[in-house]
C-alpha cells in the first residue's frame, strides 16, 4: 500500500465479508513536505481465485514536531581574540541561525562571533523550523569585550600585578613586584613608583616593568636646585633633580608652613601660609636606595608676605559688554587676606553671586591670577596688574576679569587705597582726597528712550543727583528722576592715575528701583575738564560706559520691540 504497511483479511463468513482496515502512518510517514497523497487499493479473492479490488487516495499531512535550542553563555573575550563557534545546538539537528545587536561589537562570519571592538553585544541563536519541526524558541547570551592590559618584564627580576581584561575607562591599579634580592628599577612610562594607576584605553595594551639585582644599583645623586624665593598667597612649585636608577627613599627638613613634597614626583609644592622667622629657611634633602645614601643636599627658600597691592580690598563695576559701550549691571568687591584667601561678590538688582577661591594661583610679570568659583561651580577668572598704579607708591593696581554667566558679565575695578587703610598708599589716597571732597550737583543728561521699539532724541533733562564726597573715600549720593522715581544710595569712591590727563575719581552708580523693578546705572568721573589740578572739578560720564535708566520687562504694545526693556533711556554722552 504505497509504503504502508500491508495489511490482508483472510477470515469471515462464505457469503460476504466485512472487513475493518486501519491506516497507522509513523514521523517518516511524511517528511519535507506539507502532506503526503497515499494511494489504498484493497483486494477481495474468493475461493476460486476470483478477484474484485477498489482503490482510493488518503491526504495525510505533516504536524511539525517541537525543538529547542540550547545555548551555552558566552565567555568574556579580548580584543583582537580570533573567530569563535558559540557553540549553540538544537535539538531537531538542524542549523542554528546567529544575529547579532552591536556591529561595533561582533559581526557574524560564516557562523562564527568575529570581534571587532569592546563592548557588549547580545547574540541571539534561533532556529525558524521547517515542515518537520516547529520554529525554535530563540535564546540570547550577552558577548563582554573588553581590552587585554598585559605586562612585560623585560629582564625578569619579579611580577606585576593587576593585569588582565578590563572595560575601557576602568581604573585599573598595577603594583611592580620585585623578587626576592631584587629591586623595581621603573615602568616603561618612567615612572619609579611601584603602584600606578591609569585608565584602560580603548584597545589592548602592554606595560613594561624592570627589575635589577639590589645590589647592582648605584647610589643616588642629588643635584642642588639653588636658593628659592616664594611669596605667601601664591603657589609655589619645585621639582628636585634626582639621579637614581629607581625610586629613592628621600626625607625633606625645614619647608615652609604650606609647603609639602612629594616622593614619588621629587616636587615640593604648596602655598606658603606664614613668613618664617628670619625670612627664610634652610631645607635639607636626603636620598638613599637599597645601594646606599647620596650626599645631603641644602638650600633656602625666603618667603616673603604678600604683595601689598595684591591684598586688600577691590572694589569696581560689574558690566555687560555693548558694541558701542558697556552697560553696568551691578557693583563688584573683592577681599584677599594676607595668606592669599579670596571670596568676592557682584552685587545685582534684586541678587548677589559670591565667588571664592583659595588663594591667587599665578603670579607671572608683575600680574597675579585666580580661579574664582560659586559654590554651583560657575568661574570667574580674576587678574591684578599691579604694574598699573595710580600713585608713586605703586600699591594699587587695576583688577579685571573674565566674564560669567549667560549674558558674559565682567567685572573691572581697582584696589581701594581708602578700604584698606594702610601706608603709604592711604595717605596717598587721603591727600588725593582732599582734591575731591566737597558737595556736588548733577543734571543728568539727556539721551535716547526707546519704548516698544520707537526711538528719538529727549530734549529734556532726566533728572538730577547730588553728591557728597566725604572722608575716607565714602559718597552719598541723592536725587530724583524725571518721572519723580526717588534714588538714594552710596558709594566707594575710587581713584586713578591717567597719565598726562592726571588723576580722576569714579563714582559706581548702580540704583536699584525696587518699586518699578528696574535699575539706574552708570559710572561717572569726578575730573578737570582740561585735565589740570582739580579746582575746577567737573561730574561727567564717562564715555565708554552706558548712563542707563531701564524698567526691563516685555513691551505692552503690539508693535515688535528692538529691546527687551519696558522702558530704557540712555543718557548723553556729552
Amino acid at each position: 500500500m504505497d509504503g504502508v504497511l500491508k495489511q490482508e483479511t483472510k477470515t469471515g463468513a462464505p457469503i460476504a465479508i466485512t472487513s475493518a482496515f486501519t491506516l497507522k502512518t509513523d514521523t517518516n510517514t511524511v517528511r519535507g513536505t506539507a502532506f503526503r497523497d497515499v494511494q489504498v487499493k484493497a483486494v477481495a479473492m474468493d475461493k476460486v481465485g476470483g478477484t474484485t479490488e477498489s482503490s482510493w487516495i488518503v491526504r495525510v499531512n505533516n504536524v511539525a514536531a517541537p525543538q529547542t535550542i540550547t545555548f551555552p553563555v558566552l565567555p568574556v573575550k579580548a580584543m583582537g581574540d580570533p573567530n569563535f563557534n558559540p557553540n549553540a545546538m538544537v535539538s531537531s539537528g538542524l542549523s542554528v541561525v546567529y544575529s547579532n545587536s552591536n556591529p561595533a561589537v561582533a559581526q557574524i562570519v560564516g557562523g562564527m562571533i568575529h570581534i571587532v571592538g569592546s563592548g557588549m553585544a547580545v547574540i541571539t541563536a534561533s532556529q525558524p523550523g521547517n515542515f518537520d519541526y516547529k520554529a525554535a524558541l530563540p535564546v540570547k547570551q550577552t558577548l563582554t569585550v573588553k581590552a587585554n592590559l598585559t605586562a612585560n618584564m623585560p629582564i625578569g627580576g619579579g611580577t606585576v600585578t593587576g593585569t588582565g581584561l578590563y572595560t575601557p575607562g576602568t581604573k585599573v591599579v598595577l603594583t611592580a613586584k620585585p623578587a626576592t634580592g631584587s629591586t623595581f628599577l621603573r615602568w616603561e612610562d618612567g615612572s619609579q613608583t611601584a603602584v600606578r594607576s591609569l585608565l584602560m584605553p580603548n584597545a589592548n595594551m602592554t606595560v613594561s616593568a624592570w627589575f635589577n639585582i639590589a645590589t647592582n644599583v648605584p647610589k643616588p645623586v642629588i643635584t642642588n636646585p639653588g636658593d628659592q624665593n616664594a611669596m605667601v598667597g601664591v603657589p609655589f612649585r619645585l621639582a628636585l633633580q634626582v639621579a637614581s636608577e629607581c625610586l629613592p627613599t628621600m626625607t625633606m627638613i625645614g619647608l615652609p608652613a604650606g609647603l609639602t613634597f612629594d616622593a614619588g614626583t621629587r616636587t615640593i609644592s604648596g602655598v606658603p601660609t606664614t613668613v618664617p622667622a628670619g625670612g627664610k629657611t634652610t631645607v635639607n634633602v636626603s636620598a638613599s636606595n637599597p645601594a646606599g645614601k647620596a650626599a645631603d643636599a641644602k638650600f633656602t627658600i625666603t618667603v616673603a608676605p604678600l604683595a601689598a597691592k595684591a591684598q586688600g580690598t577691590f572694589t569696581g563695576i560689574a558690566i555687560e559688554p555693548g558694541a558701542d559701550a558697556d552697560i553696568v549691571k551691578g557693583l563688584f568687591t573683592m577681599t584677599v587676606t594676607p595668606v592669599g584667601a579670596i571670596s568676592a561678590k557682584v552685587t545685582e538688582q534684586a541678587s548677589a553671586i559670591s565667588f571664592t577661591g583659595k588663594s591667587w594661583d599665578t603670579l607671572s610679570n608683575g600680574v597675579f591670577q585666580a580661579l574664582l568659583r560659586t559654590v554651583k561651580g560657575e568661574a570667574l577668572t580674576m587678574a591684578l596688574d599691579t604694574g598699573v598704579a595710580w600713585n608713586a607708591a605703586g600699591l594699587q593696581g587695576t583688577l579685571t576679569g573674565g566674564v560669567f554667566g549667560a549674558s558674559g558679565i565682567a567685572v573691572r575695578g581697582q584696589r581701594n587705597a581708602f578700604l584698606v587703610k594702610t601706608a603709604p598708599d592711604y595717605a596717598t589716597a587721603t591727600n588725593t582726597l582732599a582734591s575731591y571732597k566737597g558737595y556736588y550737583t548733577v543734571a543728568l543728561p539727556p539721551g535716547e528712550v526707546s519704548d516698544a521699539g520707537a526711538a528719538g532724541n529727549v530734549p529734556q533733562g532726566s533728572g538730577y543727583l547730588a553728591l557728597t564726597v566725604k572722608d575716607g573715600g565714602g559718597v552719598t549720593l541723592a536725587g530724583k528722576l524725571a518721572d519723580d522715581m526717588a534714588l538714594s544710595g552710596s558709594a566707594t569712591l575710587f581713584v586713578q592715575d591717567n597719565g598726562v590727563a592726571g588723576v580722576s575719581a569714579y563714582v559706581p552708580l548702580f540704583f536699584p528701583l525696587y518699586s518699578a523693578r528696574g535699575v539706574f546705572s552708570g559710572l561717572m568721573e569726578l575730573g578737570s575738564p582740561t585735565g589740570t589740578a582739580p579746582s575746577n572739578n567737573v561730574v561727567k560720564p564717562v564715555e565708554s560706559i552706558v548712563q542707563a535708566w531701564r524698567y526691563p520687562g516685555k513691551a505692552p504694545t503690539a508693535v515688535p520691540p528692538q529691546t527687551e526693556d519696558r522702558f530704557a533711556l540712555t543718557l548723553g554722552m556729552s
